[in-house]
């Protein structure tokens, strides 16, 4: 059984390289340099999450062709402090799984982010969709 477990910052990537270009021009640091690399932080970060939450995660048949969508907010040590329904599976089965494997999957390891990095991604969406 597939399952497709994404997970998005709030800011797009695009969103963070105009954020990071501004912030290393005005600190006089090379931007592309800057912004690549922490947009690969960001994106090692949230591969990482994915696969902490996917490991929690329990999968019925009856959640198949379903979808449900979390916006989660997270502390300075990885703890979920707020997990918030977005998006309704009209699956309460669903629903329920996806947020126990979301607090089962804390701290959140966050060893690779900075503070900066942290700023962009303590607010994230999370979309459980199993095929």
């Amino acid at each position: 059984m597939r399952v497709l477990l994404v997970i998005f910052a709030l800011l797009a990537v695009t969103e963070i390289n105009q954020v990071s270009a501004r912030d290393d021009q005005t600190s006089g640091q090379n931007p592309n340099t800057s912004s690549v690399e922490q947009q690969r932080r960001i994106l090692e970060w949230m591969q990482n999450t994915h696969n902490s939450i996917q490991q929690q995660l329990v999968i019925e048949e009856e959640f198949l062709g379903h979808e449900v969508k979390y916006q989660v907010r997270i502390d300075i040590f990885g703890n979920v402090v707020d997990v918030k329904l977005l998006k309704s599976s009209g699956n309460g089965g669903l629903e329920k799984s996806a947020k126990v494997a979301i607090l089962r999957s804390q701290p959140l390891n966050l060893s690779q982010l900075n503070e900066h990095d942290f700023a962009r991604a303590q607010v994230f969406n999370v979309v459980i969709a199993p095929k």
